[in-house]
């Protein structure tokens, strides 16, 4: 782990297997997006790293990505912020969805359990088959 990284010993810069990014912007799309990818860790799936620090350039946590076995990465809307910073940062993702596109509208309201419980069917689904 590098000493740029500023994690104090987290896995969040750690190379080792499944690393998943996601959006976590202020809109429903970008909350639903970061709740799936707390799940999927939850679930085992993988660990969780900072996007923003992949996009700001933070030398630990791109090194961290670039060494990761698998990337999963979520974006919330047609923006495709993540995507951008993994393509800035020289990056592809193993595994790549955005909410948008699963027919979720964007909104500032919270998200519905409802709409996370789709996403989150769809990232197992697409994840488990893309990783294998």
């Amino acid at each position: 782990m590098s000493s740029d990284c500023g994690c104090s010993g987290s896995s969040c810069c750690s190379g080792d297997g499944t690393v998943i990014y996601s959006c976590s912007g202020q809109s429903n799309l970008g909350q639903v997006a970061n709740e799936v990818a707390l799940r999927l860790r939850e679930e085992g799936v993988g660990t969780m790293a900072c996007l923003v620090g992949v996009a700001s350039g933070v030398e630990g946590m791109v090194v961290g990505a670039r060494d990761a076995s698998k990337r999963i990465l979520i974006d919330g809307c047609p923006v495709k912020c993540g995507l951008k910073a993994f393509e800035k940062a020289g990056l592809k993702p193993d595994a790549y969805f955005v909410v948008s596109e699963l027919g979720l509208k964007k909104s500032s309201a919270r998200p519905a359990e409802e709409d996370i419980n789709k996403v989150l069917l769809y990232a197992k689904g697409m994840v488990g088959g893309k990783l294998k």
